[in-house]
C-alpha cells in the first residue's frame, strides 16, 4: 500500500510513502538540518542507505534540507582520517546539501590539532572517558579555535547491538564534569535518551544543545521547550541506523510553537555553525 500513515496539523500535513516522509506545503515549510547523519559501513548490519546519493534521496523525500554526515569508518578504521577524506570526496557531488562533520579521535597519536568548523567524537567506541586528559585538551583547543563539537553519548539501542558491541555509552555526569572546563564551547550532544537529555538541560550549560533523534515520551519535547527554552534542541536522525519517520513526526506533530518548531528543526544548528 503506498499510502501508509496521513495526519495534518495546523498548516502542514506529512503522509508516508514508501519509507519517505513527504512534506505537503500547505503553507509554512520548515528548513530542516540533520545533525546527526552517517555513511558507509556498519559492521553487523547491512544498511540500505550507504551512498552519498541515497542519503541525498533519502533526505529530500523526507523534506530535509541538510544533512550533517560523520563517516562509519572513521569510527571503526584505526586510519580514521582517511576515512574522513573519503567522506569529503564523496560529498563534494553534493555541496550545500550534504556536509561532512569529521570524526576525531582525542586518543588517537594520528588527533592534531582541532581546526575552525565542526568534529564529532564518539567517546565510548573509542574507549575513552570525556575526562581524560587528552579529551579535556582536545576540547579546550576546540573552545579555542570556534569548533562545534557533536558528541554521540551511543550508536545504537546497546541492548540490540551485537555482544561484542555492547558498550556502555558516555556517562553523562561525566560529560557535564568534562564541559565546565569549556564553557565557551559549542557542543551537541546526539543519541541521547530522554532522561539524559532532561539531565543535560537541567545544568544550565546555554551553549550546549541535545538532539531529538531518539523516540522520547509523549509530551516530553512540549515540557522541555517549557522548562529550558527552545534554544537547546536541534533536530537530528541517526540515519541511516534509524529512520526519519519517527525523529521528525515527535518534532513536527509536538504541542510547541511554529517558532519553536523552525528553531529546533534548523535554526539553532544556522546559529552557531557558519555557513549552513
Amino acid at each position: 500500500m503506498e499510502s501508509l500513515f496521513c495526519a495534518v496539523r495546523g498548516k502542514i500535513g506529512f503522509v508516508f510513502r514508501r519509507g519517505t516522509l513527504e512534506m505537503d506545503e500547505l503553507g509554512t515549510r520548515h528548513r530542516i538540518i540533520d545533525s546527526n547523519c552517517y555513511l558507509g559501513a556498519w559492521p553487523t548490519r547491512r544498511l540500505r542507505v550507504n551512498t552519498a546519493a541515497d542519503l541525498a534521496k533519502l533526505a529530500r523525500g523526507n523534506g530535509v534540507d541538510r544533512c550533517l554526515v560523520s563517516a562509519f569508518d572513521a569510527i571503526f578504521h584505526e586510519d580514521y582520517l582517511a576515512a574522513n577524506k573519503r567522506l569529503i570526496d564523496e560529498l563534494q557531488k553534493f555541496k550545500g546539501k550534504l556536509l561532512a562533520v569529521p570524526v576525531e579521535n582525542p586518543q588517537s597519536p594520528l588527533c592534531g590539532k582541532a581546526g575552525p568548523g565542526a568534529a564529532r567524537i564518539v567517546p565510548c567506541y573509542h574507549g575513552y572517558s570525556p575526562l581524560s586528559r587528552r579529551c579535556q585538551r582536545f576540547l579546550r583547543e576546540c573552545e579555542s579555535q570556534g569548533t562545534t563539537v557533536f558528541l554521540s553519548l551511543r550508536m545504537r539501542d546497546e541492548r540490540l547491538n551485537q555482544p561484542l558491541l555492547r558498550l556502555r555509552p558516555t556517562a553523562v555526569k561525566d560529560l557535564i564534569s568534562s564541559l565546565a572546563g569549556v564553557p565557551g564551547l559549542n557542543v551537541v550532544v546526539n543519541n541521547a535518551r530522554a532522561g539524559e537529555v532532561d539531565e543535560l538541560l537541567s545544568k544550565g550549560m546555554e551553549r550546549v544543545r541535545a538532539g531529538c533523534e531518539w523516540s522520547f515520551p509523549i509530551g516530553f519535547i512540549e515540557r522541555m521547550v517549557d522548562a529550558y527554552g527552545d534554544r537547546r534542541l536541534v533536530y537530528g536522525s541517526n540515519v541511516p541506523l534509524h529512520y526519519y519517520q519517527s525523529s521528525l513526526l515527535q518534532v513536527l506533530m509536538a504541542g510547541i510553537s511554529e517558532r519553536s518548531k523552525r528553531r529546533i528543526l534548523g535554526r539553532n544548528l544556522m546559529e552557531i555553525l557558519q555557513g549552513l
